[in-house]
């Protein structure tokens, strides 16, 4: 047999093994460095992400408050305007029964018969005046308790002719109708 060194085959197949080894190990070693960084920013990335959401969120949330704060004044401010639209309707209303009142009063009213006086307190009337007869004055109650603005007509008193005037004095008492109602 034939002396063959098979060491040094040995030796290189072994130096070359442990060369394939070596790589290996750095490449998976740098492989893992990189995955482990891309990991960490990644996981980073996410986070940054998350809070940003977070302060979204915060920031949506304030707004929403602010504006049910809003929305509550606003509520309260529609109730003062409701109620300042029902003064004027009732305003409006009253303004229409004076004008009625006073439309009523001049249509209402027959030849000798003068007034001197209407007081209006709330829905009554107190007209004071002068008539040539106490015809025209229940002529009068007659065309107001016609009219239909006017009720409760009364008279409350009559003064016949003084010496050197030649009017009855009277007085007549009303309550107006409510036209208007809250």
């Amino acid at each position: 047999m034939t002396g063959i060194n098979l060491l040094p085959w040995r030796e290189i197949q072994f130096a070359q093994a442990k060369q394939q080894l070596q790589m290996h190990l750095i490449c998976s070693s740098i492989v893992s460095l990189l995955l482990g960084i891309t990991l960490h920013l990644l996981y980073g990335w996410w986070l940054d992400l998350q809070q940003q959401t977070y302060q979204d969120l915060n920031k949506k949330m304030e707004s929403l408050a602010e504006a049910g704060e809003r929305a509550s004044n606003l509520v309260s401010i529609k109730k003062q305007l409701a109620g300042r639209i029902t003064w004027l309707h009732t305003l409006a209303a009253k303004r229409i029964q004076t004008v009625n009142l006073f439309d009523t009063l001049t249509h209402s009213l027959p030849d000798g018969l003068y007034f001197t006086e209407i007081i209006r307190q709330v829905d009554s009337i107190v007209i004071t005046g002068w008539a040539q007869s106490s015809a025209e004055v229940s002529q009068l109650l007659q065309n107001i308790e016609q009219s239909g603005i006017l009720k409760e007509a009364s008279l409350n008193n009559i003064k016949t002719k003084e010496k050197e005037i030649t009017f009855d004095k009277f007085k007549n008492s009303f309550s107006l109708q409510a036209i208007y109602e809250e």
